[in-house]
């Protein structure tokens, strides 16, 4: 038992000696991918929130017509500022609970601990994720229409709302967010295993980018097909401007909105649209934080 410990301790040691670099890598990775895809996550934000419009390519037609190309990319400098501590708390600390967690099953401990890393990362930067999701529907699509910049925003959901509002739809996105992450890191893990076994990979850093993307993506593809609905109603939550949540909880919100808008236009209205963002970016920040993390530790 005192040699498993000290086995444990030296390894906590380790990670913690490390955290600084895997932080930098968690936040480069983190904005390459978040940059790459801001176009499709706007208009995926657009087409969920407003159940009228009938298709999401209406959406980017009127989205460029309105207010032209670089358009797409509003709203990203606030992503940015908040998916840059959000991966970077995410993957750091998932590389912690890797650690800590007392599971001998290597695939379940990966996924306790991606579990409790999304938890970390969804509690520590909820709020800049609901300034995100305002600016991205702040406009009706017509031109000219004010900008409010990321403070600004902030200050009116605060002022009119309360800072509650800040965190509206936590709790969902702490469920949806911790079941979402255990899925995508355990099949992550699991797919780069099968790729070691395969090609007699010795050492994971030997694994080649492209097997990490595909494993990155194919983790994402899993994980979000599973969790969609929870990420429909978070983002009603963090837009309602009542006051009064528009929901009694989980299973209010799930059932309500398969009953009024239907299952396939309502909870999983523009997963095609997320796959095509989803599915990218995972591959492309779960791959560049292991080049990433393992560059900077050799230095």
């Amino acid at each position: 038992v005192s040699v498993l410990y000290c086995d444990l301790q030296a390894h906590i040691m380790t990670t913690f000696d490390n955290i600084k670099e895997y932080v930098a890598a968690g936040g480069a990775a983190a904005m390459i991918a978040r940059t790459t895809i801001a176009p499709v996550e706007r208009v995926k934000i657009v087409y969920q929130t407003r159940p009228e419009l009938s298709g999401w390519t209406g959406v980017v037609k009127d989205i460029h017509k309105a207010q032209g190309v670089l358009s797409f990319w509003r709203g990203n400098t606030a992503a940015c500022v908040r998916v840059v501590p959000y991966l970077s708390v995410q993957l750091s600390s998932n590389e912690i609970y890797r650690k800590i967690v007392p599971i001998e099953q290597k695939m379940i401990r990966e996924a306790v601990a991606g579990l409790l890393a999304g938890v970390t990362s969804v509690t520590t930067t909820y709020p800049l994720d609901t300034v995100r999701a305002r600016l991205a529907v702040q406009t009706s699509l017509s031109e000219g229409a004010q900008v409010d910049s990321i403070t600004t925003m902030a200050r009116k959901i605060v002022a009119t709302e309360g800072f509650r509002a800040l965190y509206n739809g936590c709790y969902m996105s702490c469920f949806g967010g911790g079941l979402y992450h255990a899925i995508k890191f355990s099949t992550y893990g699991k797919m780069k295993d099968a790729y070691r076994t395969q090609f007699g990979i010795v050492d994971d850093k030997d694994i080649g980018i492209l097997q990490r993307a595909f494993s990155g993506a194919f983790g994402g593809f899993i994980a979000q097909t599973f969790c969609y609905p929870m990420d429909v109603v978070r983002r009603r939550m963090q837009i309602n401007k009542s006051g009064k949540p528009p929901y009694t909880g989980v299973i209010n919100a799930i059932t309500t909105i398969a009953k009024t808008e239907g299952v396939s236009t309502g909870l999983f209205r523009g997963l095609s649209l997320n796959y095509a963002k989803t599915i990218p970016n995972v591959a492309i920040y779960l791959s560049l934080y292991d080049y990433f993390k393992y560059w900077l530790t050799q230095y």
